[in-house]
């Protein structure tokens, strides 16, 4: 494979890192040249390093005069690929888009409307950079957010890839001593002495300013704190006067430009980012290289490596009071930031070295080369109830794509969803509108497989109108030579002349995974003798952060106490007295148990007007109040005590954290889950009995740390059957391929 990389030469920082590092390790898998449009150390260096470098030395940005030189040059090497980093090399490579006929990637460094400073740049540079962005064929994304951002700006999910930055830990580099680095800066420090320091050029998004009010807040209680900042910039005579207003000028040492950066972080004991946007700087890298504790603004690609009390800590962006309360941590514990910077040195070296730079670049390189071949657009289409704002059905969509990304990383999926600008925000993948005829032909026209599900799709309970929806779903897929693959679903009740019209479409489905023996059972009375296996439901194995939790316990004022976690829905079948009884049931628990009641809409705001409607009659519990991301849902129902939940997620969450679960069933799927867990503590919201319910709870609670045991070991089995999923569907794609 011959790769030719585009660069303007005069790169310095984050950008030059990245590619000197992914160049020391790529040259030796494939061939690579690299033109750059200014001379200067960079593209000496490259010379230096043995990198085949050319230049084409451009008088100005506009200059296309280059343009010519740079035709020849490709068209005669016959590349595979031209890989472009940065504005210019941007600009140049979509005029020579028009004359070639190899994929043009770009790497994503930084947020493109954030590269130019001044009215007249912005206007210029950064309009010629848009345009020159939206005819690359595709991108790569230094983290995760960046990916998010693009998609948010209408990029095509399926064209970026992600890439963290990666650094070569085996390179030798050398450092000056604590001490005559500090003689260096006239930075005069004891030995009992806090060092904090911060890196990068002064300006508005690095957030120098956050980083001087947190640190003013710091010095207010400790004296024997100093402050280190390296880097130059039009903001550093504000940041002086911050320092001199507060009364603490002599705490902070301005040090210019560092060009030994390792000298810098050797003499620092903390290392703060308080950028207002990142993607993945590589000044976490360098300081994770030193093991020093690290704390940063939660932007970015960062939390990939800073995991908040596990390898640094995090604070909100912007939130200079809540940096310097983790300032405070890490002064007043020397114990943590060492531990804090030994964990983010082994999750740095593991996780994102130059090795894995380059390899993930390969792997990027031969997806582009076969999918630049395929005729079709898509691998998989998922089709279920999505973008309903359900976190029951959220999470199945977010585990199946996790699941099927770990095993295919390169995979192209497709959702159809309600909310399809929502849906590609949040899933990062293609999505298209789940309504529309026209759209679902050319969707599977232009697809391989169909994935259908998880959740409980084909049944007649919640409406017939659904059943047909699903069942059209299956015929058009079908119709269009896709292979399909009804994946972990909830299969019933179906009814009446309803039973053949799904018999109709099942009987044809390439594989069938069901999540419980309920539904296996109704299989079999539905379509006798077609094969299938029972895996389970790809949602129980999501886990809670502790981490997370205790953000959340703060933000929702959970107490210190035994916690019931409540999800209760809407059904016009309920009791009449469903809420009443209920309200009488955790007046009770808390008298007799002090069970305090944490109430988790699963579907918002639809659970929310019944959770609340109960609190009231209560006069206390805790409401989970505004609309939660997955992982907070999986966090919060994982430090309850108990779980009560109509919902089936909430007590998929539950099962799968080893919290003893109660299940209120209103549709034959939670009583199927409940005994498929081996549980058979169900009670009924059509009939609700007060003391049934009373004695499970105090059964439970008696027996906690025995369910709790139970649970964990059934979790583990239902989890790996669930990975199961995934391997199949990834098996049925690539059978009969080469």
């Amino acid at each position: 494979m011959k790769v030719l990389f585009l660069i303007s030469g005069g790169d310095t920082g984050g950008a030059k890192t990245h590619v000197f590092a992914l160049l020391r390790k790529l040259r030796y898998k494939c061939d690579i040249r690299l033109i750059c449009f200014m001379d200067g150390d960079f593209y000496r260096e490259l010379l230096e390093m043995g990198i085949d470098a050319k230049l084409l030395p451009q008088r100005s940005r506009l200059d296309l005069s280059v343009l010519k030189d740079l035709e020849i040059d490709v068209k005669e090497q016959n590349y595979d690929i031209i890989h472009c980093h940065g504005a210019r090399a941007n600009f140049l490579a979509a005029k020579l888009k028009k004359t070639v006929s190899m994929p043009i990637i770009t790497t994503m460094h930084s947020d493109y409307l954030l590269d130019f400073d001044g009215v007249y740049k912005k206007l210029i540079y950064t309009s010629l950079n848009i345009n020159a962005l939206s005819k690359m064929d595709y991108y790569i994304a230094v983290s995760s957010n960046f990916k998010r951002m693009l998609v948010r700006r209408n990029f095509e999910p399926n064209k970026i890839f992600t890439v963290y930055n990666g650094m070569d830990f085996d390179a030798p580099f050398s450092y000056d001593e604590k001490d005559d680095f500090l003689r260096r800066v006239n930075c005069p420090a004891k030995e009992d002495d806090v060092l904090i320091g911060i890196i990068g050029r002064h300006d508005h998004v690095k957030g120098h300013d956050i980083f001087v009010r947190g640190c003013i807040e710091t010095a207010k209680k400790y004296d024997n704190v100093k402050f280190l900042l390296a880097g130059t910039g039009d903001g550093e005579q504000e940041l002086i006067k911050m320092a001199e207003d507060a009364g603490f000028r002599d705490r902070f040492y301005f040090c210019g430009f560092i060009k030994d950066i390792y000298s810098f972080i050797n003499a620092i004991d903390i290392n703060v980012i308080s950028s207002r946007s990142e993607s993945f700087p590589y000044i976490m890298l360098e300081g994770a290289r030193m093991k020093k504790a690290t704390v940063s603004s939660r932007v970015g690609g960062i939390p990939d490596l800073v995991k908040d009390g596990e390898t640094g800590l995090l604070f909100e962006n912007k939130n200079y009071k809540q940096l310097s309360e983790r300032l405070s941590e890490l002064i007043e514990n020397p114990d943590l930031r060492k531990s804090l910077g030994e964990a983010l040195y082994e999750r740095a070296t593991t996780s994102f070295s130059a090795e894995n730079l380059a390899l993930k670049h390969m792997e990027i390189y031969e997806s582009i080369l076969k999918y630049r071949k395929d005729s079709k657009k898509t691998d998989v289409v998922l089709s279920g109830y999505y973008g309903f704002d359900n976190l029951g059905d959220d999470a199945l969509l977010y585990t199946i794509l996790r699941d099927l990304k770990t095993i295919k990383p390169d995979i192209r999926a497709l959702v159809l969803t309600n909310k399809p600008r929502q849906g590609k925000e949040i899933c990062l993948t293609d999505t298209a509108y789940r309504f529309n005829p026209f759209t679902l032909r050319r969707v599977f026209k232009d697809n391989k497989m169909l994935i259908f599900g998880g959740g409980s799709l084909i049944q007649d309970a919640t409406s017939e109108k659904s059943l047909f929806y699903y069942l059209h779903v299956l015929k058009l897929a079908r119709k269009y030579g896709n292979k399909v693959y009804i994946f972990a679903n909830g299969l019933g009740p179906v009814s009446g002349k309803n039973i053949e019209k799904a018999k109709k479409e099942i009987v044809h489905a390439d594989r069938i995974t069901l999540r419980d023996e309920e539904s296996a059972r109704i299989l079999k009375k539905i379509c006798p003798g077609k094969q299938f296996e029972v895996t389970a439901d790809p949602a129980i194995g999501l886990h809670g952060s502790k981490t997370e939790y205790s953000r959340l316990k703060s933000e929702f004022g959970i107490p210190d106490a035994p916690l019931i976690g409540i999800s209760v829905r809407e059904w016009d079948k309920a009791d009449a007295a469903f809420e009443t009884k209920l309200t009488s049931l955790l007046k009770k628990l808390n008298r007799d148990l002090s069970l305090v009641p944490v109430f988790m809409p699963m579907k918002y705001p639809a659970d929310m007007a019944i959770s609340q409607r109960i609190m009231k009659k209560l006069g206390f519990g805790i409401l989970i109040g505004r609309k939660t991301e997955i992982s907070e849902a999986v966090s919060i129902i994982s430090a309850m005590d108990i779980m009560l939940g109509m919902r089936l997620h909430a007590l998929v969450f539950a099962a799968g954290n080893a919290v003893p679960c109660i299940g209120i069933t209103y549709d034959p799927k939670v009583k199927g889950f409940m005994q498929y867990l081996g549980q058979d503590r169900v009670l009924h919201a059509g009939k609700f009995d007060i003391d049934a319910a009373y004695k499970c709870v105090e059964e439970v609670m008696k027996n906690k740390d025995e369910i709790k045991k139970s649970l964990a070991e059934k979790a583990r089995e239902l989890s790996a059957l669930a990975a199961k999923n995934s391997e199949i569907a990834i098996d049925l794609l690539e059978e009969g391929s080469e």
